[in-house]
């Protein structure tokens, strides 16, 4: 007897990018990042880094951050293949993004991550203490599921380039000296998927007609034995389609 089921079609992992520039404060810097070409497929790109306190000066009745600030310490995020912008991010439309989405529960989870949707009173509480952010990017590929981009089958480097907030973009005080944040720890953190050396030469046969962004299925058919006295299915080795 035989029968068919499903498997994994690669092998799932996360890997943080550190940027090639490195600061103990990014506020107002370009910030670059390289995305590696061993890697076989990306998928989600989130940034993560911690927002301070901030300390308010002496005149000021309320310092606080803007609201999202977790999507306008961002000026812009622009990627880059071969000195070629191919994509630009704003603030704006990570806040688009995330009206768009269907579940509550999805974006009652976002709202957290970025400090979104909060009250001038809650700001200025958390404006009080250190927060860690973390801000998925919607790259073209990353807006369909079963969509990736394969860095390992490009000629050159895929790039980023991070533009970061001003103190003024991001504070809102009442005096007139703003208090200054330091936005510290900034990386890039990757979903990355492995595929079997098969899978890694479909990826490359299918990149030369269609580019380097293309659908991807998670899963795929394997065909398994059935022995007839336990009835338990165990996979048939090499007979995948």
């Amino acid at each position: 007897n035989e029968g068919y089921g499903t498997i994994r079609n690669y092998f799932w992992n996360i890997h943080d990018v550190q940027p090639e520039n490195r600061s103990t404060n990014y506020l107002g810097q370009e910030v670059y990042f390289e995305i590696p070409k061993n890697f076989n497929l990306v998928g989600d790109i989130e940034f993560i880094f911690d927002l301070s306190a901030l300390v308010p000066a002496g005149g000021a009745t309320f310092t606080r951050f803007v609201d999202f600030v977790g999507f306008y310490v961002f000026k812009s995020i622009e990627l880059n293949y071969a000195n070629t912008a191919i994509q630009d991010i704003l603030p704006d439309q990570l806040l688009s993004d995330l009206r768009r989405k269907p579940f509550i529960t999805e974006r009652d989870a976002i709202l957290e991550n970025v400090a979104g949707d909060l009250s001038n009173a809650d700001r200025d509480v958390l404006a009080t203490a250190s927060q860690e952010l973390i801000v998925r990017i919607p790259f073209a590929w990353t807006e369909k599921s079963d969509q990736y981009i394969s860095p390992f089958v490009l000629g050159d480097t895929l790039k980023l380039k991070v533009r970061m907030a001003d103190a003024s973009d991001i504070v809102q005080t009442d005096d007139n000296t703003l208090a200054d944040p330091v936005i510290s720890n900034l990386k890039m953190r990757c979903n990355i998927y492995h595929l079997e050396e098969s899978e890694q030469a479909e990826i490359y046969r299918k990149s030369q007609i269609k580019g380097c962004m293309y659908l991807w299925k998670q899963t795929k058919f394997q065909k398994f034995t059935v022995p007839p006295s336990t009835g338990t299915p165990s996979p048939e080795r090499g007979s995948t389609t």
